[in-house]
């Protein structure tokens, strides 16, 4: 598997035991990981179907500087090209197959070999992939940290425009304040990295809770404590967004201050979500009252607020750490002023009644 020097190593120990800033040695070790895996990808031919833009955390800490966390994920959107838009569904999802393999290819040309080294999982036909990529590491590691890299990629339109932006070692901007040989990557706009991570931690929340009722039984989903855990499938990671979207807005603010403005970017996540990605029920028939139930949940849940901590503790290097009840609520009041936005209403609104009537016409043939 792939592993650091001997010579990389040493920098970094060094480096955790002389440097005030409070980062260990594994979380460098794996952010070198990370930024080989994100050369190896930007390194692929160009494809005439699908072009790949840097999302996610990841994102908002390397190329924009907002976070100053460690980002263990690599997020990606697949975004279709204009030739990829007139494509069947079935010719799409053998495409997206085909550059599936070419980015998993790529990965184990680039290093990332031995047994098992990869595994992917992909679901909603292909428009979702989660590749994880082992890496044998030099130092110890946290439970709060993966023990692999996780790639994922999402085939989706954009929202608003990409942006040209650098990134590099978390290491180099450590030591000098910028990136040494730093790659240019498209990535996603602020607005829509905020919109999407709104959605994302109660939307989330909300499915492993629905997960957790079996195929054809009659009970109710119910939220429990007991269902967040890893042997359910819960990814405790998903608690950053609480801490990401309390940084971003305050940041920016003029990113939420216009409601219907912002509103439609939230839509536009909630409606992606809901009726491209059709595993979840509850949210595709309310998405407001699930979000809103999910994060009623999560401003008393000791687990969740326990997650929070660890996660704070192990990978947030600067001196900006909000505290859970501070994080959470601040995130709620966020998107209970957005949900109120008459644009964001009309568009979910919109969407549901398109999707019936693509339902009833698919009946009727």
């Amino acid at each position: 598997m792939k592993k650091i020097s001997a010579v990389d190593a040493q920098k970094l120990a060094d480096f955790a035991l002389e440097s005030p800033v409070a980062l260990p040695a594994y979380v460098l070790e794996k952010d070198m990981h990370v930024v080989d895996a994100m050369k190896i990808l930007a390194a692929l031919p160009a494809s005439p179907l699908f072009k790949l833009v840097f999302c996610g955390g990841t994102c908002l800490s390397k190329a924009y500087g907002i976070l100053e966390r460690m980002s263990e994920d690599i997020d990606y959107k697949v975004v279709p090209t204009a030739a990829a838009l007139i494509l069947s569904k079935t010719r799409r999802m053998n495409e997206l197959k085909t550059f599936r393999q070419s980015v998993t290819t790529a990965l184990v040309v680039g290093g990332f070999t031995g047994d098992d080294a990869i595994a992917t999982k992909v679901r909603d036909e292909g428009a979702y992939c989660a590749i994880s990529v082992e890496y044998d590491s030099v130092f110890d590691k946290p439970v709060s940290l993966r023990p692999h890299l996780l790639i994922e990629l999402n085939y989706t339109e954009l929202a608003k425009p990409s942006q040209s932006q650098e990134v590099g070692l978390l290491l180099d901007r450590l030591l000098s304040g910028s990136y040494s040989a730093p790659l240019k990557l498209e990535c996603v706009s602020l607005e829509e990295a905020l919109a999407e991570k709104i959605v994302s931690f109660p939307r989330r929340l909300s499915k492993q809770m629905a997960d957790q009722v079996p195929k054809g039984a009659k009970s109710q989903k119910i939220f429990n404590e007991k269902f967040l855990t890893e042997e359910l499938h819960w990814d405790k990671a998903l608690i950053r967004h609480l801490l990401d979207v309390k940084i971003l807005s305050d940041k920016y603010p003029a990113l939420t201050a216009d409601l219907d403005g912002f509103g439609s970017l939230l839509a536009t996540a909630i409606n992606k979500d809901a009726f491209e990605f059709k595993s979840h029920d509850d949210f595709k028939d309310d998405p407001a009252k699930e979000l809103q139930a999910s994060m009623a949940f999560a401003k008393t849940s000791k687990t969740l607020s326990a997650q929070y901590v660890a996660f704070v503790s192990d990978m947030v290097y600067g001196a900006d750490k909000p505290s859970y009840s501070d994080a959470i609520d601040h995130f709620e009041s966020v998107l209970k002023t957005a949900l109120q936005s008459p644009v964001l209403q009309a568009s979910i609104l919109a969407a549901q009644q398109a999707e019936k009537l693509k339902v009833k016409a698919g009946l009727a043939l």
